[in-house]
């Protein structure tokens, strides 16, 4: 009698020999082991550009939920190459 794990019907995993030797030999059962397919999820998050209003062409690389976040993001942030906090915008990533 031939036994199968949970998975659907396309993908039954037979293990019918070697239980039948082991319970012959009045051994426990092997632990059965499901091998399903795993659907990954897509990525939600996109790396954005805060371009410096300084125009220095400073900028910082963030990461970014657009299905929470749905405006564009801008922070006070320091500016290396005018030594000073500016306020950096949003742009594309090339």
């Amino acid at each position: 009698m031939d036994r199968y794990c949970g998975a659907p019907k396309k993908s039954k995993i037979f293990i019918s020999s070697l239980d039948k030797t082991r319970k012959l030999l009045k051994l426990r059962p092997l632990k059965r082991i499901c091998r399903k397919v795993l659907i990954m999820a897509k990525k939600n998050i996109v790396l954005v550009k805060l371009a410096s209003t300084a125009d220095t062409g400073f900028f910082y690389v963030k990461k970014k939920n657009p299905k929470k976040q749905t405006e564009k993001m801008s922070f006070k942030k320091y500016d290396a190459k005018a030594r000073k906090h500016v306020v950096f915008n949003e742009t594309k990533l090339k």
